[in-house]
């Protein structure tokens, strides 16, 4: 009998702790550093801390996954014999995914016969935890490696990824953003709307105020489903360090199309993504079309 694929993700993937329990999916913590202190994601520095930080001055940096990590890593898995699917943070937005094909490289010189794959996710936060997770349920139903990687190009063709940021300053200073000029009048109130394709950020709409910006989010919601039917839909919102800007998007979805909370995944923009959004940023995904039921 072939074992189960084991789902090995990062931390930027901001899933919630009691998801990647539930599925025993293995992170590998990305590294930050204020410039003083080096961090790990998740591990010596939480969400909160960083955020607070920031709002008084801290810049936080963030680095890729050290190769010496993932050649631990997938060292383990190659030593007994486990099979494995590592699903990188977009190359969008780090060189992870080359580093882990190179540490893979090198443990393949040793375990040749070693089932362990790497992939770049091409998406980011919470999108790329979701994917982890579903890939996860469907590694636990069975499926092999062509399967799960059929999910995942399904995935990256269907989770629509759409943010605000409070001020786009973070992701300029950090290169995230292209064809984004940072010059946003943050006295007038507007709140940038971003969306991801293949992990990269781009501009796609501004509004001002707090009201026109959960309308907005509604609005593409409606605009990028492919269906008017949400009721087995799961819409996946998290925050940055607003617990209420959070829930009352939740909330005015919820009244919207007449869903419950089962309907909703809820978390926290972890170190590694806030520490380039900033405070005050919220971000959203749903699937734009409903998951095929032959993967589960």
């Amino acid at each position: 009998m072939e074992r189960i694929i084991k789902i090995i993700s990062d931390s930027s993937c901001d899933l919630p702790k009691e998801l990647i329990k539930q599925q025993g999916i293995d992170i590998i913590p990305v590294p930050l550093t204020d410039g003083v202190n080096n961090y790990q994601d998740s591990v010596d520095i939480m969400a909160d801390e960083v955020y607070e930080n920031m709002k008084k001055g801290v810049i936080y940096k963030t680095s890729q996954v050290p190769l010496k990590d993932y050649i631990e890593k997938y060292t383990y898995y190659a030593q007994n014999d486990i099979p494995a699917l590592s699903l990188v943070m977009s190359s969008g937005l780090s060189s992870s995914h080359a580093t882990s094909a190179m540490a893979l490289d090198t443990v393949k010189e040793t375990y040749k016969d070693a089932k362990i794959l790497t992939v770049d996710s091409k998406l980011c936060s919470l999108a790329h935890g979701y994917a982890s997770y579903l890939i996860s349920l469907s590694a636990q139903k069975g499926h092999g490696f062509d399967d799960l990687l059929e999910l995942l190009k399904f995935l990256q063709d269907n989770i629509i990824s759409t943010a605000t940021v409070d001020d786009l300053k973070y992701l300029a200073r950090g290169g995230r953003l292209s064809n984004v000029t940072a010059v946003i009048a943050n006295t007038l109130n507007i709140k940038p709307f971003l969306h991801a394709d293949d992990g990269s950020l781009h501009l796609f709409d501004k509004v001002r105020g707090l009201k026109k910006m959960y309308r907005r989010y509604i609005e593409v919601l409606k605009e990028r489903n492919a269906t008017t039917d949400f009721s087995k839909s799961t819409i996946l919102i998290e925050k940055s360090d607003d617990d209420e800007m959070m829930l009352t998007l939740r909330d005015m979805i919820k009244e919207e199309f007449n869903i419950n909370d089962d309907n909703f995944i809820l978390g926290q923009i972890g170190p590694t993504i806030g520490a380039h959004i900033g405070p005050g940023s919220m971000c959203m995904f749903f699937l734009k079309n409903p998951l095929p039921d032959k993967y589960f």
